[in-house]
């Protein structure tokens, strides 16, 4: 009884204690007994008395007689269940009343006590029951930990992807200033050329004739035309589009080889389009092409990195339940032991000074951001990526 009593104690030193009785005698008994064990302990006379009570003070134990006036203890136990489904509850009564335990049970009490009490019992009673709720008390805590964790892991994630982002825009951006500078190089000294000619010793000894200077006038205006596609195509690539609209795979495609169109050269690589007929998808196509610029950049270090003399870059646009994005190059493949792993962040089978392993990664992440999937495999004569999207 004695280590009981101690148990009970130590326990119940945080638990809020709701007792309620209206008989007055047995509530002064109960009252000189409980209160040696409970340091917060409420007293109420009857059901509606309970209710304001716990409404003021709230309660983790609810010790309740079931026969009262006003209110009964079953009415008392579901009113204050509804408020809380964790509180402890137990009922004492002088009558053994089948229909009123199964009902009791139905509200989720923890236990029954048969008037007159019996001290030792109804001891055992609370010691298990206090524990239980110290128990659980210590779960919940133990949860709201894990969960704050929890967020503040992803919050860390979630700033390192956002960093990782930026970084690979910023990269982005620089290959894509040096593309523009290759791509505006020809142009620029084609205008140049035309113009020493408008204005040389040829005009002047009138070897031109109007129909020349008109050709040269049409060449100087292509390849202005030239210039501003260009830098039109650079002013738009970065901006993230705020709203989902519906775009052809294929224009996008066609951008983003319009822009890298020098560095393919250079690079030696020839590209070949195949669309289906319908090749419309929604999403941001302005996120897409930096998908499309990290699968030619990909394909373009594989190239040099094995010296590839034949290079071919194909890329194949199909449609069924999803539209399916190919882009599959002749360098050779990827080896088997890394290839599932090719998408991971830092992973990266060139050497540190050629490569971060980034580009791969956050080409995931713009998949997944558009709801696909993107994996890796190996052909005949290269590595195919090959790109899922919804299409609703």
């Amino acid at each position: 009884m004695k280590e009981n009593f101690e148990k009970i104690i130590e326990y119940a030193k945080d638990i809020k204690v709701l007792y309620v009785e209206d008989n007055e005698d047995t509530r002064e008994n109960a009252v000189s007994i409980l209160s040696k064990m409970f340091p917060y302990m409420q007293v109420a006379v009857d059901g509606e008395d309970a209710l304001n009570n716990y409404e003021k003070n709230g309660a983790d134990l609810l010790i309740t007689d079931l026969e009262m006036p006003k209110m009964s203890g079953l009415e008392l136990i579901k009113k204050l269940k509804d408020k809380d489904e964790e509180l402890a509850v137990l009922i004492t009564s002088a009558y053994d009343d089948n229909d009123y335990l199964s009902r009791a049970i139905s509200l989720g009490v923890d236990g029954y006590i048969v008037k007159p009490i019996m001290f030792e019992p109804f001891l055992e009673l609370l010691v298990k029951t206090t524990k239980n709720i110290v128990m659980r008390e210590e779960n919940r805590l133990y949860k709201e930990s894990l969960e704050k964790q929890v967020a503040v892991e992803i919050a860390k994630r979630e700033e390192k992807e956002r960093l990782l982002m930026q970084q690979t825009k910023m990269a982005a951006m620089g290959d894509m200033i040096d593309a523009i500078a290759h791509q505006w190089k020809q142009p620029l000294n084609a205008i140049s050329m035309y113009m020493d000619l408008l204005h040389g010793d040829a005009l002047d000894k009138g070897h031109l004739d109007h129909i020349e200077i008109k050709h040269c006038q049409d060449d100087v205006d292509e390849q202005i035309e030239h210039l501003l596609n260009t830098l039109n195509e650079f002013r738009t690539f970065f901006k993230t589009d705020k709203e989902t609209k519906l775009f052809s795979m294929a224009e996008l495609i066609d951008s983003v080889l319009v822009l890298m169109k020098d560095e393919l050269i250079v690079n030696k690589i020839e590209t070949e389009v195949v669309v289906c007929e319908d090749d419309t998808m929604p999403g941001s196509a302005n996120e897409l092409k930096h998908l499309i610029i990290n699968l030619i950049n990909n394909a373009k270090d594989a190239f040099n990195e094995k010296d590839i003399k034949k290079r071919k870059l194909i890329f194949r646009v199909t449609k069924d339940k999803n539209l399916v994005l190919e882009v599959e190059d002749n360098a050779g493949g990827i080896e088997r032991s890394i290839i599932e792993d090719i998408f991971k962040p830092r992973m990266s089978t060139k050497s540190e000074s050629k490569g971060s392993g980034i580009g791969l990664y956050i080409s995931q992440q713009i998949v997944e951001k558009h709801h696909g999937e993107i994996w890796a495999e190996n052909s005949l004569d290269g590595a195919k990526f090959l790109a899922t999207f919804p299409l609703v």
